[in-house]
């Protein structure tokens, strides 16, 4: 091959690849999305927290590298969908916060960088949180979306507090957290919209919910990162499944 032809297969390429981002995603797919970054900013505070305090099943540190380029990935996906102007607007907010926020997750794990993860954290939960509410208007899709992020955010604030020699403490945000999954999954298990499927994943969903909080409760049973990363993964799991539900079912529906 030429050094023109060459050059023209390079050009024909980037061509065809910008058109592909530049092509219009479903709103399913980009709730679909959002609710995926929403998930993995706690994942990430989750991931570095168990790196500082030395807890390395689950691998940490490969899975904090591999969510931090699905991260990338999603807002490139976002960047390039049409949307409307505010939603745009919202993107670029999200997109400063996030460069300070990766600065801090790609560089080594420092405990004294907690805090500041988990205050920047809450500004891209808080700006994505109304992204969400932009683009999605049904109730029942927020609410179960949001239990996805509230499984990884429960893990998160367990391991920040029963973390040493921090210079903040967690334990009214995890009690509060826990308070917020409870009533959502209540209200999710009250709604006609469920079908027999989706009950008996509510009905796992609030098994494990209940396990959890009795273990993070119970003084007597100590610390135990490594079984309440196990089922707080699999309520997370559990919820995508039912949010995806809940999208067909209200498939066409304001």
């Amino acid at each position: 091959m030429t050094i023109k032809k060459k050059t023209l297969y390079f050009l024909i390429t980037i061509l065809f690849t910008q058109i592909g981002y530049a092509k219009s995603i479903s709103n399913t797919e980009l709730i679909s999305v959002i609710s995926e970054q929403r998930g993995l900013t706690q994942k990430f505070l989750k991931n570095y927290s168990m790196i500082g305090m030395n807890l390395g099943f689950r691998n940490p540190k490969e899975s904090l590298e591999k969510e931090i380029k699905i991260f990338d990935e999603n807002l490139i996906i976002l960047s390039k969908s049409n949307k409307n102007n505010k939603i745009k607007k919202m993107l670029r907010k999200i997109n400063t916060i996030w460069k300070d926020e990766k600065k801090v997750l790609i560089k080594s794990v420092s405990k004294n960088k907690i805090k500041q993860l988990f205050a920047q954290n809450n500004k891209l939960l808080k700006e994505f949180n109304s992204v969400m509410k932009e683009l999605n208007k049904i109730s029942i899709i927020n609410i179960s979306s949001k239990q996805e992020m509230l499984s990884q955010k429960i893990m998160a604030l367990y391991v920040i507090n029963g973390s040493k020699g921090l210079n903040f403490k967690v334990k009214k945000e995890l009690n509060k957290t826990l308070k917020v999954f409870k009533k959502a999954l209540t209200s999710l298990k009250k709604s006609s919209l469920n079908s027999a499927t989706t009950r008996k994943k509510l009905l796992r969903v609030s098994r494990y919910f209940a396990f959890i909080k009795m273990q993070i409760s119970l003084k007597s049973v100590g610390f135990t990162p490594s079984l309440v990363h196990r089922k707080t993964d699999i309520i997370l799991e559990l919820m995508k499944s039912i949010t995806a539900e809940y999208i067909q079912t209200t498939k066409g529906k304001k």
